[in-house]
């Protein structure tokens, strides 16, 4: 006896590893995280459309985990929403960029400066090494390769145990 799609979709599903309800509750998170990934390795451009329905689609979800993936980040500002407009991603604002470089300037500084008074000689060999790396990884453009992803990759960079706290 044949089975309805509906039967069909749920043995395909079962077979998953994120098998079970992940539709009602692992579907948002991972469509936020993947989003945003996309979004901060400007796979995504700002400006460029969100569209709810492909992204639905893209997961096999309804449309309900996707809006609540993109409401998410549009909580965060990364994306805009313009009712009877559309929704995309957020464009970089240029009056807010001046201010975050000499910020982000201050807070690399200081991160290096604490981590140059206290690494020892196989860290700095470490970080020459993800300093060639990058270098490396630019020359070709490869933008994903010249910015190490995470922490795992970059053991070296400081943590907030690393710094110590103000007025000590």
């Amino acid at each position: 006896m044949s089975q309805t799609p509906r039967q069909a979709t749920r043995s395909f599903v079962a077979r998953k590893p994120w098998a079970g309800d992940f539709r009602s509750s692992r579907a948002p998170a991972m469509i936020y995280s993947d989003l945003r990934a996309q979004i901060l390795s400007l796979k995504r451009l700002p400006g460029e459309p969100v569209l709810e329905s492909r992204i639905a689609s893209a997961y096999g979800v309804s449309r309900t985990p996707a809006r609540e993936a993109i409401l998410k980040l549009a909580g965060e500002g990364l994306i805009e929403i313009f009712p009877q407009s559309g929704t995309f991603v957020a464009r970089i604002p240029l009056a807010a960029l001046p201010e975050a470089m000499v910020i982000r300037k201050s807070l690399e500084e200081t991160s290096a400066r604490f981590a140059a008074q206290r690494a020892s000689r196989s860290q700095i060999f470490a970080i020459g090494a993800i300093l060639q790396r990058q270098r490396e990884a630019e020359l070709v453009g490869d933008r994903d390769g010249s910015i190490p992803p995470t922490r795992r990759s970059t053991p070296l960079l400081p943590t907030r145990a690393d710094i110590p706290a103000s007025g000590s």
